[in-house]
């Protein structure tokens, strides 16, 4: 059986997200955007919403919050690298309940 880790990361932006993603090697610049570097799969979930109330007919009764950042789930076949735990440091979190995970 396989092993993977998982990982978290709460960025300012996607473009933020993007580029620490490259500094750290896990993610390389093509003519389409972007590919995961070999071993690694990335899901930018985005912005991420809590809450909110709508009727029968889907009318909004309470606003759902929006939480800051733009988060992104990473899945790899190795453990980051001490380097790039570096670039990530500050973009790295652990979710109580991560909203997406990879199934």
């Amino acid at each position: 059986m396989t092993t993977f880790y998982d990982y978290f990361l709460k960025c300012e932006s996607r473009a933020q997200a993007n580029t620490l993603l490259e500094s750290a090697g896990l993610q390389v610049a093509s003519d389409d955007g972007y590919m995961p570097a070999d071993g690694v799969s990335i899901y930018h979930v985005g912005v991420i919403s809590t809450g909110g109330e709508w009727d029968e007919e889907g009318n909004e009764i309470v606003p759902p919050v929006t939480i800051d950042g733009w988060h992104v789930n990473l899945r790899l076949r190795e453990e980051l690298t001490e380097d790039q735990l570096a670039v990530l440091a500050g973009s790295l979190v652990t979710p109580d309940t991560p909203r997406v995970i990879f199934g």
